[in-house]
């Protein structure tokens, strides 16, 4: 059974050509791969380069841990590093945000693990660049743990960090939506 994953995605890195390169390659991991808008946004927690941020969404039949591989290897062929301590530039960030087996299924409010993943990842709630474009992509979606939508989510969040929409190649409207790989 094919497990549905949301993914954030983010480059502070030439992302013009890093966020389209990486979104082609997902749409070849993930089945029906959908996309937020791309969010440009200050670097967090460090002096550096703008980042551009989106989440997208697809089905998979890999487990955790052969997708957690599956999406270093990408990081690794848009030329990061493996051993890039915090606080550094990236070429490629990608992150499992959710991971649900059968979306069907009501989320039980558990945590799902594998290897050094989790999911729902923790910083969901707490990061704007996360948050804005998941309540985009999927506004009436609940939190597995808290139960409220990600629209819900956003809509109480603190909204302090500066994000702009930034266009992708083949979305003149910026919405995400209408990105299709190979554009």
């Amino acid at each position: 059974m094919a497990a549905e994953v949301v993914l954030g995605v983010g480059s502070n890195v030439a992302p013009e050509r890093q966020v389209p390169r990486a979104l082609e390659a997902l749409a070849r991991l993930l089945a029906g791969l959908r996309v937020s808008p791309v969010y440009a946004c200050p670097a967090v927690g460090y002096e550096g380069p703008e980042y551009w941020n989106l989440v997208c969404a697809g089905h998979t039949r890999l487990n955790l841990a052969e997708l957690k591989h599956e999406l270093v290897a990408l990081e690794r062929q848009s030329g990061r590093p493996a051993d890039l301590p915090p606080g550094q530039p990236r070429t490629l960030d990608l992150d499992i945000l959710l991971y649900q087996r059968n979306p069907s299924d009501p989320p039980p409010g558990n945590t799902t693990h594998a290897a050094d993943v989790c999911a729902p990842h923790p910083d969901i709630l707490t990061q704007a660049y996360i948050l804005r474009p998941l309540a985009d992509l999927m506004p009436d979606r609940s939190h597995p743990d808290t139960g409220k939508t990600f629209a819900e989510h956003w809509r109480a969040s603190e909204k302090g960090l500066p994000m702009r929409v930034v266009p992708l190649p083949g979305d003149p409207a910026c919405t995400g939506f209408g990105w299709t790989a190979g554009a």
